[in-house]
């Protein structure tokens, strides 16, 4: 299996139209792939766009920055 886009729920709203940085990590702390963007300006889930194919038995970690 493989991933390619990370989907966030529970957004609030106070989180809307802001910056975003997602990282996925693997067992020795190195990053997998790394997706930035933008939070929707309304609603409480978004999916980053697609980024380069990630096996998804590789990721063992998951950091979320949202506006910074």
């Amino acid at each position: 299996y493989t991933t390619t886009s990370v989907t966030v729920t529970g957004l609030a709203s106070t989180c809307n139209s802001v910056p975003y940085r997602i990282t996925l990590y693997q067992t020795s702390g190195a990053s997998i792939v790394e997706a930035t963007g933008t939070t929707p300006s309304s609603g409480t889930t978004f999916t980053t766009s697609a980024f380069t194919a990630a096996s998804a038995a590789s990721v063992t970690g998951v950091a979320v920055v949202l506006g910074g």
